[in-house]
């Protein structure tokens, strides 16, 4: 059967669509750090097939920066940010749902809620750093730090004053104590538990989505919905603002530096 060019409710109409299913389903997977392994599993494929499909991506795409493929890819839609939402988040969002909803149907005043989605997203932060176990050393957070701000090799070792072979030993000792080899999760993985460089713009952007949230869960409280189904779009707008938030913070600054 002939596979669709379309991909869960995407129109694949732009750069992505001279990909195959298959290679946009490895992007996919490889965003979800499954290992090559599984992607050949899933994929009912054989594993010489599956490291191919990489290489195709980039030779369609005409592009070897695999950070700059992940940012367009989620420009465009291919990729959507709330497959790849900390669980965290999610449970979070499940308790707060019902106390923002209370508080709208009580006609708080938006400033209330903004305040209310904040407190939402320092829960998930404190939740998220309480159960991490990462212990990156001062050196390896600025390794990262400086190839998020887009830095190549050469510049970092030179910023950092330490020799070649330190390159290797870092990549390795990272992708070993976070578990995750794709730098774009690396990247999110340090947004989450707030040790990557995005301070300055943090709260501009909480205030900016807060302020959106606000006016879509304002909107449905007013329509002719049931709780039931109000309280499902607070659960969802929840989620949608520190998808947002994350990804404008992350892409933002992948998109300048790559």
């Amino acid at each position: 059967m002939k596979k669709p060019r379309t991909f869960e409710g995407y129109d694949i109409n732009n750069e992505f669509e001279v990909l195959t299913w298959d290679e946009i389903m490895f992007l996919r997977l490889s965003l979800l750090n499954q290992s090559v392994m599984d992607i050949a599993e899933f994929l009912n494929m054989s594993l010489d097939k599956v490291l191919c499909l990489k290489d195709g991506i980039f030779r369609k795409l005409k592009t070897k920066n695999w950070l700059k493929i992940v940012v367009k890819a989620f420009e465009r839609g291919i990729l959507d940010p709330l497959d790849y939402l900390n669980p965290i988040v999610k449970d979070v969002a499940s308790g707060y749902s019902t106390i923002v909803l209370q508080k709208a149907l009580s006609n708080e005043s938006e400033k209330i809620l903004e305040v209310l989605l904040f407190e939402f997203y320092q829960k998930v932060t404190g939740e998220i750093w309480l159960t991490s176990k990462e212990a990156l050393s001062i050196q390896e957070v600025e390794f990262v730090n400086l190839k998020f701000m887009g830095m190549n090799e050469e510049s970092i070792l030179k910023k950092m004053g330490t020799p070649e072979i330190f390159l290797e030993a870092t990549v390795s000792s990272i992708e070993s104590k976070l578990k995750i080899r794709e730098w774009f999760l690396i990247f999110k993985r340090l947004f989450e538990i707030q040790i990557l460089n995005t301070t300055q713009y943090l709260s501009v952007q909480i205030e900016i989505q807060s302020f959106h949230s606000v006016e879509a869960i304002k909107e449905c409280v007013l329509s002719a919905c049931s709780e039931k189904e109000k309280r499902l779009f607070c659960y969802n707008e929840l989620l949608r603002f520190y998808s947002n938030l994350e990804q404008h913070l992350l892409l933002r600054q992948l998109k300048v530096s790559n």
